[in-house]
């Protein structure tokens, strides 16, 4: 369990991690690296701006699928009122407004 307590906090120094871990070289290695990349902040740094930058991208999808969802709802309201469809109707089917439905 040591080895979860110095992945989790990292480690101070290689004597430290020496006595922590009693791992395989392989492990010892990745722990290394991974202490390096935890205290690296230009890592930290690029890191932070690829998340921001997955946010940015699925904020801006949703807000076109909004405005997707939204055309559609007012072109249907649009051929319903074409056909004579009720504007009360209209309302419920789309979730538009009577104001909108009246400007369309």
């Amino acid at each position: 369990m040591a080895w979860l307590y110095m992945f989790d906090r990292g480690y101070q120094n290689p004597d430290e991690m020496e006595v922590l871990s009693g791992m395989t070289e392989g492990l010892k290695n990745f722990a290394t690296q991974y202490n390096y990349a935890i205290n690296d902040p230009d890592l930290i740094r690029r890191y932070r701006m690829f998340e921001d930058g997955k946010r940015d991208v699925a904020t801006k999808m949703s807000v076109a699928e909004k405005k997707g969802a939204q055309k559609e709802k007012l072109q249907n309201a649009k051929g319903f009122k074409q056909q004579g469809v009720d504007p009360a109707i209209i309302s419920r089917v789309t979730g538009l407004s009577l104001d909108e439905i009246a400007k369309l």
